[in-house]
């Protein structure tokens, strides 16, 4: 699972959003168990975000966030969530 994750984010770093959010989305569906799970919603969250798909990016950092996870992305998760749902006329699910 660790070399698709960091196939993924070769392609998050040349610049290929379109491969790179095949390629979260694949991890994903393949590795349901990987310690990475999390990072990988995460990350797919940014790219649909970035693609102006407020409501798939607010379903993925809902994904990443599951569990409160101790990592070093979830604080930035949680804004980018929260910012997402001001930004759609969510503000009581925001504030949550």
């Amino acid at each position: 699972d660790t070399g698709d994750f960091d196939a993924a984010m070769r392609l998050v770093r040349d610049g290929d959003t379109a491969a790179a959010t095949d390629a979260f989305e694949l991890f994903i569906v393949t590795w349901p168990e990987s310690p990475r799970l999390g990072e990988a919603h995460y990350r797919l969250a940014d790219l649909l975000a970035g693609a102006d798909d407020a409501d798939g990016a607010v379903q993925e950092y809902a994904r990443a966030l599951r569990g409160w996870p101790a990592t070093n992305w979830g604080a930035e998760a949680t804004l980018r969530l929260a910012a997402l749902l001001m930004g759609t006329n969510r503000n009581e699910q925001a504030c949550q």
